[in-house]
């Protein structure tokens, strides 16, 4: 009895330690840190795997579940200082709404799309490198990651959801005006897509996207077809063709109509570069995210 008070305290210290030295506050987690945490994790990796029976030893798990708050909380504050930073304006122009709510609603929207996934994006990227380089992609913790994002990436606490917002993300990527170059308009519509993996309902997702898909192909304002056609091919390995057989056929109708041929090599590059991010789709496939 006395060792197990003892080894319940233990665990109690630990987890106050996590929520409060590590995990406690807004700062990103320090270099200074990276190393304690990471040494934490070898110390309790070792001891559970030494005792692998006896899930009192699992003291990763405790580890894992503080730092899947941590990443919750701070993926919530940005969503919430994105939509927080809009309503201020929002204050300030209320009289003269009355006239062009729909533009101004719109010019909301693309306001918030930008600094929200801007801010998560990386965000997200600073996570993902801890996971990888501190916590070595250990179960526990690409499961809390999972669900730390699944949480952020599906909150209906605003006016718009993230299911929303994420396609006119990618629709200001895709369209034509875009300062990117082709390096950065990969690796965007690369991050783009991770946070889709996080999403649950996809099929309203691909609603809005065709929508959006639609206005840049009758106005001619996208940025590439290629790109068009290649993010779409993307989105059916994750979810199947019945998923993307309209977008598929808007693009073909458009193709035929314009006599366009998408270069073969073309499509292999970005199919190549998306390859590289398959450990991510394969890390979200969790029962309560991914379909």
């Amino acid at each position: 009895c006395f060792v197990v008070n003892q080894r319940e305290y233990l665990i109690e210290s630990i987890i106050e330690i996590f929520n409060e030295f590590y995990f406690g506050d807004r700062e990103i987690i320090s270099d200074e840190k990276h190393e304690i945490l990471s040494s934490m994790f070898n110390v309790f990796k070792y001891t559970f795997d030494s005792n692998p029976n006896d899930e009192n030893f699992n003291l990763m798990k405790h580890m894992a579940y503080s730092f899947q708050l941590y990443v919750e909380k701070n993926g919530t504050e940005i969503v919430n200082s994105s939509f927080e930073s809009q309503n201020e304006q929002g204050e300030e122009s209320k009289q003269s709404e009355s006239k062009q709510s729909k533009q101004n609603e719109s010019k909301q929207k693309n306001q918030i799309t930008t600094l929200l996934f801007q801010n998560l994006i990386q965000f997200y990227d600073t996570i993902y490198k801890i996971v990888n380089e501190i916590f070595h992609n250990d179960v526990e913790f690409i499961q809390s990651f999972s669900n730390a994002f699944g949480n952020i990436c599906n909150e209906n606490n605003h006016k718009y959801t993230l299911t929303q917002l994420l396609p006119i993300y990618c629709d200001k990527i895709l369209k034509k005006g875009s300062k990117l170059n082709d390096y950065e308009l990969t690796e965007q519509l690369s991050s783009s897509f991770r946070l889709f993996v996080c999403l649950i309902d996809k099929d309203m997702f691909i609603e809005y996207y065709r929508d959006l898909l639609s206005q840049r192909l009758l106005t001619k304002k996208f940025l590439s077809i290629d790109f068009e056609k290649t993010f779409i091919s993307f989105l059916k390995q994750q979810c199947g063709s019945t998923f993307t057989t309209k977008l598929e056929g808007m693009i073909n109708d458009f193709i035929t109509s314009e006599g366009l041929r998408l270069p073969k090599d073309y499509v292999e590059y970005f199919k190549n570069k998306f390859k590289k991010d398959e450990s991510v789709r394969t890390e979200f496939k969790s029962k309560s995210y991914i379909d």
